[in-house]
């Protein structure tokens, strides 16, 4: 099999940065999909806490968008910082961690 015009994209980075992620429960794992095509194998917890940081991120784009003026990376605690800043840190811990060593699938046939 050959792929062309493929890039490998991290499961967060999918996570925030694709569709629609909806949280559902198949058998007994939990899972958190995106586009109810792609589905995770996730703790409850963890998917939960995803779903709501990509609403933060989707209303901070909206805002951006009605009102663009630059993120003040100084005022580390204010809310586009903390946003960004735990999405970033998501996505390059993952991406510089085991997570690349992952098999693509796991038993049951959902990504890791």
């Amino acid at each position: 099999i050959y792929l062309y015009d493929c890039t490998e994209v991290s499961p967060y980075s999918l996570l925030f940065f694709g569709g629609d992620i909806s949280i559902q429960k198949d058998k007994d794992q939990d899972t958190i999909a995106v586009d109810e095509w792609i589905v995770f194998q996730s703790p409850a917890r963890t998917a939960q806490l995803v779903k709501d940081l990509k609403r933060e991120l989707d209303d901070l784009l909206q805002e951006k968008i009605e009102k663009p003026q630059p993120v003040d990376w100084n005022e580390t605690k204010s809310r586009d910082c903390a946003v960004l800043s735990a999405i970033i840190d998501l996505i390059t811990t993952q991406e510089n961690g085991e997570a690349k060593n992952f098999a693509p699938r796991c038993q049951g046939g959902y990504y890791r």
